[in-house]
């Protein structure tokens, strides 16, 4: 990945990619566990979620949502195949993964989820909206 050419220049556009695994991969280096434990300890069972899947079941597949690409040469956008190709091996935690409205919810609550618990310092959730531009226009 850092060998990669970026597609325009940083802050132009948001263009999904996989940035988010390589924070996953620092998680788990400093942090010293799985990301998926990570995330149980520290975000899942404090929301009170049933699950939150660093992959999509087979299963599971009919409760995604439809996907669809940009062709930024043309602007056309289509719809893709459902397959995970970044599904790389069975030990591999996305840093993508389902019931995030949980967590987006305690981000705009002040790091609180919608039970009461607490996931997040404020100062933390201050961080990320100073990060992200401000978490005003998810409210």
């Amino acid at each position: 990945m850092a060998l990669m050419i970026l597609p325009d220049e940083p802050e132009k556009r948001l263009i999904y990619s996989l940035s988010h695994d390589v924070a996953v991969a620092i998680v788990e280096i400093v942090g010293g566990e799985r990301y998926e434990d990570y995330l149980t300890c520290r975000m899942v069972c404090p929301l009170g979620l049933s699950q939150m899947m660093m992959y999509v079941l087979r299963e599971a597949e009919d409760r995604r949502a439809a996907q669809y690409m940009c062709d930024f040469q043309t602007g056309k956008v289509s719809l893709t195949t459902m397959e995970n190709r970044f599904r790389l091996t069975p030990n591999y935690d996305s840093g993508g993964a389902d019931n995030y409205c949980a967590v987006l919810d305690a981000l705009c609550n002040g790091g609180i989820g919608a039970n009461g618990q607490r996931i997040l310092k404020e100062a933390s959730v201050a961080a990320c909206g100073k990060a992200a531009g401000g978490l005003q226009g998810l409210r």
